[in-house]
């Protein structure tokens, strides 16, 4: 029996060393499979970092966007309050001063009426109810400031 363990164990270490010794390294295909998948997580970062570069600029836009919207906002209160303007008198568009590619839209309505904007994508609207003279007496009216960007055709300036 002691030569039979002797032999297998023999055995063993001739096939243990003669296996080490056939393998020198990562076969080709280990290897492609390696940088194939290297590949796709790669760009599937690259991706994720486009995706969040793209969306923080038109986070960017919507703040400044707000930021004017709110600022029309309190200047035509201002003026509402000191003057009664007639009813139905606001309804206009203009470029904000500080950077051309944005676009201000003003207009009055009834409080009943449907808001109706002429723009449908990259805009922010903000609304207020302000106090408007309407043939004599005081009536509520809803204040609506829309700041877009882009064309008014509906295309994205992005």
């Amino acid at each position: 029996m002691n030569r039979s363990n002797a032999k297998c164990l023999k055995l063993r270490n001739f096939m243990s060393k003669s296996q080490l010794s056939n393998e020198r390294g990562m076969t080709l295909i280990e290897l492609l499979a390696a940088m194939t998948i290297l590949s796709i997580i790669v760009l599937a970062v690259a991706a994720l970092y486009q995706n969040s570069l793209h969306h923080s600029s038109i986070n960017q836009k919507k703040t400044t966007a707000l930021m004017i919207a709110q600022e029309k906002i309190d200047e035509l209160t201002a003026q509402i309050e000191q003057s009664r303007p007639a009813a139905g008198s606001l309804n206009e568009t203009t470029a904000w001063e500080k950077d051309r590619s944005f676009q201000i839209h003003v207009t009055d309505t009834a409080l009943t009426e449907p808001l109706t904007i002429p723009w449908e994508r990259d805009q922010v609207t903000l609304q207020s109810i302000v106090t408007m003279s309407l043939h004599g007496r005081e009536v509520q009216r809803l204040l609506a400031v829309t700041v877009y960007w882009g064309d008014s055709s509906g295309k994205s300036s992005e």
